[in-house]
C-alpha cells in the first residue's frame, strides 16, 4: 500500500506497515528491504518472495485457471528475468530456505488471525466442488432414458 500511496502523492499513514519502492524503482535509493513478500489471491492463490540477491520463489496454493503450472518455482532474476527457467529441482536447499522465511515472515504478520490466502484457497475449493456436483446433477436429470 505505501507504494500506491506515494504514486498518488497520498501521505503513508504512520501506522502502516512496510515503506514505498517508488525511490528503489526510480533508482533514487540502493538501500531498501532485504526480501520483498508479495501475495496474490485474484484469479490464483499465490505468495512470492523476491531477495536482494535477487531471487525470486514462488509458492502456489490454488491455481485455479492454471492447473497445470507448478507448485514452487523458484528463479534467479539477474540470469533470468523473464522467468523461463525453473530452479526448483536443481536447487531445493535455496527453495526451502526462502520458503521458511516466507512463512516466518507470515507468521510473524498474523500473529494468531487466520491467513486469507488459505482461507481463499479453501473457499475456492469449495466452489469448485459445489460447481461440479451441480453439473453431476444436471447431466444425470438431462441424460436420455435408456430405450427399454
Amino acid at each position: 500500500a505505501p507504494t500506491i500511496l506515494d504514486m498518488y502523492e497520498i501521505p503513508v499513514p504512520e501506522d502502516f506497515d512496510g515503506k514505498s519502492l517508488i525511490p528503489l524503482i526510480n533508482g533514487e535509493a540502493s538501500e531498501g528491504y532485504s526480501e520483498v513478500y508479495v501475495s496474490c489471491g485474484f484469479y490464483t492463490v499465490k505468495r512470492a518472495i523476491i531477495t536482494r540477491d535477487r531471487l525470486k520463489l514462488i509458492r502456489t496454493f490454488y491455481k485455479a485457471r492454471w492447473p497445470d503450472s507448478p507448485t514452487k518455482e523458484l528463479f534467479d532474476l539477474k540470469k533470468d528475468p523473464e522467468e523461463q527457467h525453473n530452479l526448483i529441482d536443481e536447487r531445493k536447499d535455496i527453495a526451502e530456505k526462502l520458503e521458511t522465511k516466507m512463512i516466518k515472515w507470515v507468521d510473524s504478520m498474523l500473529g494468531d488471525k487466520p491467513d486469507p490466502l488459505r482461507l481463499r484457497t479453501v473457499r475456492a475449493v469449495r466452489s469448485e466442488l459445489q460447481r461440479a456436483r451441480i453439473l453431476q446433477r444436471a447431466r444425470v436429470y438431462t441424460a436420455k432414458p435408456k430405450d427399454t
